[in-house]
């Protein structure tokens, strides 16, 4: 009789364990985040400045570590993804772009420290050259125009390129070093005209962080409203080749994505967006920049780095537009 009640008390204990795990798991995850709070949050936490500098823009964020502490502060349950997450709303990010993140690249944000993002708009004229738009002339363009308005044969597409750089604090960083993530994004609106492949590439005068994994995304868009994604990692087995996008680094002063403008007969998907992450440590101040080659004739895509972060593009320069958004110094 005693050894049976011992044994109910024990079962009972066990529930009451299990009851108590499930809950907590369930409160994690059910942590509902409210962007007006955030807001708020936001406004007494985080230092951001803008600037334009003839095309192009800038915005510089520091305090993102307080930022985020503010937060766990307010929800003590959330989990590192959702932080992630709402670290990078409120640096800018949308739920749409978020949505396509890996999940470790969300949770990343939360070493974030600061950020530097720059923004240089492009637009396609009819002989299918790139020139240079101010920031409100592209997202006028954006605004008024989607994609099933635009007639391959007749009209022409813009074309921003952002260059996002974070400060952050890895949990495998080393003393004396400073670490950052390098962002690099291109996005289309509407059918270029050319539609071969380009380069996206990232450059620094610092080195090649080999811990940290060096990832590239790109989406296409079917006219119909279907979609492509491909992705590729640079350390991964299949050498940083995905079944669009091809990454690769010629050193360690930065990386490079091979990509597509357009796939299927006669271009039916035509890309929309593709983006790279790099990381780079350093103990000194270093410069990193964006660029980004568009084939106009036939092109074989190739890119070189120098020790001080230029990049220089191969081939005939009647091949290809070559674009750089202005360097920037990141600060050790």
């Amino acid at each position: 009789m005693k050894k049976t009640r011992i044994l109910s008390l024990l079962l009972v204990f066990c529930l009451m364990l299990v009851s108590s795990t499930t809950a907590m798991a369930a409160n994690t995850q059910d942590v509902q985040v409210s962007m007006k709070k955030i807001d708020v949050l936001k406004n007494s936490t985080l230092e951001i400045s803008h600037s334009v500098d003839g095309f192009e823009y800038k915005e510089t964020i520091t305090n993102i570590n307080l930022f985020k502490d503010s937060i766990k502060r307010a929800y003590p349950q959330i989990d590192n993804y959702e932080l992630g997450k709402t670290i990078l709303l409120s640096l800018g990010d949308t739920e749409e772009f978020i949505a396509t993140l890996p999940r470790e690249k969300v949770i990343e944000a939360v070493d974030y420290t600061s950020a530097i993002r720059t923004e240089v708009y492009l637009d396609e004229s009819e002989n299918g050259e790139l020139t240079e738009v101010t920031r409100e002339q592209y997202l006028q363009s954006k605004e008024l125009v989607t994609l099933s308005d635009y007639d391959r044969d007749e009209t022409f597409g813009d074309l921003v390129l952002k260059s996002t750089a974070y400060e952050r604090s890895p949990s495998y960083a080393l003393s004396g070093r400073s670490y950052f993530t390098i962002r690099g994004e291109v996005e289309w609106v509407g059918f270029p005209n050319f539609q071969m492949n380009d380069l996206l590439v990232i450059s620094s005068s610092g080195n090649i962080d080999n811990n940290y994994s060096h990832y590239a995304s790109g989406r296409w868009t079917h006219s119909l409203g279907t979609t492509i994604n491909d992705t590729a990692y640079l350390y991964d087995e299949d050498g940083g080749d995905g079944k669009l996008i091809s990454l690769s680094n010629p050193n360690i002063y930065g990386i490079g994505a091979e990509f597509p403008l357009g796939t299927g007969q006669q271009s039916q998907v035509l890309v929309d967006k593709v983006y790279c992450y790099y990381g780079v440590s350093c103990q000194k101040d270093i410069s990193c920049q964006v660029s980004y080659a568009h084939a106009i004739l036939a092109w074989n895509p190739s890119f070189s780095i120098s020790s001080g972060g230029s990049v220089s593009f191969g081939g005939l320069g009647i091949q290809r537009q070559t674009f750089h958004a202005n360097a920037f110094t990141l600060y050790h």
